[in-house]
């Protein structure tokens, strides 16, 4: 499990995602891997969680942990 820390928060790549929206840039949300989906609607335009150090440090798999929830 990632976590949610202020180290990860540096880290997170969510603010360069394709698929962040005008609601979840407003509600400053990010660091998915660890906490979870947004409430805000998605629409699915790419995911670069594979291309962030936090999922590689962490050995994750998969991506779009904004509308799927977070790691487990």
């Amino acid at each position: 499990m990632v976590q949610n820390n202020e180290e990860n928060a540096l880290n997170c790549n969510c603010a360069n995602c394709p698929s962040k929206n005008e609601c979840m840039a407003g509600n400053k949300q990010f660091l998915y891997c660890a906490q979870g989906k947004t409430d805000c609607a998605i629409e699915a335009n790419g995911c670069v969680c594979a291309k962030c150090i936090i999922h590689s440090e962490n050995n994750l798999s998969g991506g779009y942990f904004c509308a799927k929830g977070a790691a487990e």
